[in-house]
């Protein structure tokens, strides 16, 4: 540190603050770039509101600029309580640099706020370009917030605008941002339509980034239409936004690429997709998608009967700040799933916030997983009338988007709840195989029409080890016999009691039996034995203690602790004393 740096530091102490006054600052009036976040952090301390605005400002672009957007935000966000202490075009582009670093930490209600802000100064300043920006950028960060209409609004609005204006990169990113919404809402045409205007007006203008924006839209919109060679362009923009330095654009294209696959049930080829996404977000810093996609891979990895690492991914998803918008709809969804398939009666709780979180999107794709995944839970509980009011709801909105995978699981759904003569409608999947694409009768119909090992082959070929055990639970007796084994071993006792009632309603006389009553009986299938390690476990008692209390020998506890951690779904002891106090089990003794 120099001389200067620390005599600056000594005189900014809490206790000197007081004496720290603008003349303190005036003498280090170009502090080196290793020295401006603390001298935020100090001139916040001092109380000195005119250092912390111009080195907020400051420390914020050089955070920017080495990509840590989670601090760029923390010193906009500082620089910004005192941004009336600028001129208004001064102020307008502060709020608007502290609004972009909040979209790229995946904090979108910040975003959102200094983003309206700017909008204000721009629309009093009379400045139609800067404003119409403002609007777009509203659009997606609304988008993320979770609410639809203002997101739908913002983006008419800046079209709008922005077209009174000369043509320029703002209005071709204007349009870009309504092909977007298009492609998220499952509106392809018209995600295609608005994706080849921005396109065009981009390549006029020699416009890279709003071209690498548009083109990812429309090649997310075409593999979902079953447009195989979408897969490889998303992944071809992807490389070519990297090495531009576009590194939310990158980010992008490798997580529309990850959910696609996900929504055409192509979980073999989604878990890589999303584990390369997934390294590429943390490595930029991009917490809005790492969040996303935690909850996605908690979606896969549930799909692919990996449920401790399913937990895991969704509670270090929902521990994250942000608890509301698109980002934690999938996170809920599996952790509802879970819940529910084990008897967890906080099922109903993260499922009805998964809905009001989906609802809010209004969009296909959280919608109707929602739909489907309450419609299974109400099935598990017996109510049949419910599970079909939930399938209804899903599978009119599939059908309206015409997404075939969707409205071949709602279907399934409704026909699991007692609805008879359904038409064969979106049951149609479209796969990815070979460099072509085709529709096929969707392995939803075929358990529909009784074709259950057909069904499981399809799903098996898919990766979905989940949907297969569902498959073959609506088997013969040695398929059902496989599905009870894999349900018991995932502690699903909700799910696997079904598949034993309904076996039994089937006539068949030799159902296998399943785990002890005390096991059944555990709200997390754990035995009696594995129930009082968790008691002990969460009173902090280390394995040996535990072993000495149990007259056990370490190696057994160590084994029992592995098996509850598992069947928890969770990772740490800490994290099973947590469960254990939710789960009302911190007390059980064996009998």
């Amino acid at each position: 540190m120099s001389c200067c740096a620390a005599r600056w530091r000594s005189r900014c102490r809490p206790h000197a603050a007081p004496r720290c006054t603008g003349g303190c600052w005036a003498r280090w009036p170009k502090p080196p770039e290793s020295t401006r976040a603390g001298l935020v952090h100090h001139a916040t301390r001092a109380g000195d509101e005119a250092a912390v605005l111009r080195y907020g400002q400051v420390a914020g672009a050089d955070a920017a600029r080495q990509g840590a957007h989670r601090e760029a935000t923390a010193h906009y966000r500082a620089a910004a309580g005192h941004a009336d202490r600028l001129p208004a075009p001064r102020r307008a582009e502060l709020l608007e640099a502290y609004a972009f670093q909040a979209y790229l930490a995946g904090l979108a209600e910040e975003g959102l706020r200094a983003r309206r802000a700017a909008l204000a100064v721009r629309e009093e300043l009379r400045q139609p370009g800067p404003a119409g920006e403002d609007l777009r950028w509203i659009s997606r960060l609304a988008w993320w917030a979770g609410d639809a209409r203002q997101a739908w609004e913002a983006a008419e609005r800046a079209v709008t605008v922005l077209e009174t204006e000369p043509p320029g990169r703002p209005l071709a990113m204007a349009y870009s941002n309504r092909s977007q919404l298009h492609m998220l809402a499952g509106e392809r045409e018209a995600a295609v339509s608005w994706g080849e205007r921005a396109r065009t007006l981009a390549v006029r203008l020699r416009d890279v980034e709003t071209s690498v924006h548009a083109e990812i839209n429309v090649s997310t919109a075409r593999l979902a239409g079953g447009d195989a060679a979408a897969a490889a362009a998303l992944l071809e923009v992807h490389e070519r936004a990297a090495a531009l330095g576009l590194a939310d654009h990158a980010a992008r294209a490798l997580v529309n690429l990850a959910t696609s696959l996900v929504q055409l049930a192509e979980y073999e080829a989604a878990a890589p997709a999303v584990e390369r996404a997934l390294a590429y977000a943390t490595e930029q810093d991009l917490d809005g998608y790492l969040q996303y996609l935690l909850g996605v891979r908690a979606g896969v990895r549930l799909t692919r009967c990996d449920w401790a690492g399913a937990l895991a991914d969704a509670d270090a998803a929902l521990d994250r700040p942000v608890r509301d918008g698109v980002a934690v709809v999938p996170a809920l969804l599996a952790r509802g799933r879970i819940q529910a398939a084990r008897g967890d009666r906080e099922a109903w709780v993260t499922l009805d916030e998964a809905a009001r979180q989906a609802e809010r999107t209004g969009e296909v794709q959280r919608v109707c997983p929602v739909a489907a995944a309450r419609s299974e839970c109400f099935l598990l509980y017996g109510d049949s009338g419910r599970a079909a009011e939930e399938a209804r709801h899903g599978l009119d909105l599939a059908v309206r988007a015409r997404h075939p995978v969707y409205a071949g699981e709602l279907t399934y759904r409704l026909w699991r709840a007692g609805e008879t003569g359904l038409r064969r409608v979106g049951t149609g999947s479209p796969r990815v195989e070979n460099g072509s694409s085709r529709a096929e009768a969707g392995p939803y119909q075929m358990m529909i029409d009784g074709d259950w090992a057909g069904a499981a082959a399809e799903w098996a070929r898919r990766g979905a080890a989940y949907a297969r055990v569902e498959a073959l639970a609506g088997g013969d007796a040695g398929a059902a016999a496989e599905a009870l084994r894999v349900l018991d071993g995932l502690g699903a006792t909700r799910a696997a009691g079904g598949v034993r009632a309904e076996l039994r309603r089937r006539g068949l006389t030799r159902v296998p039996r399943g785990p002890r009553p005390a096991t059944a009986a555990n709200p997390a299938g754990l035995t009696p034995r594995q129930a009082e390690v968790l008691a002990l476990v969460a009173e902090g008692l280390s394995n040996a203690a535990i072993a000495a209390r149990l007259s056990l020998s370490v190696k057994t506890v160590d084994h029992h602790v592995s098996a509850l951690l598992g069947k928890l779904g969770v990772a740490t002891r800490g994290q099973a004393a947590a469960a254990a106090h939710r789960l009302d089990l911190a007390g059980t003794r064996a009998e």
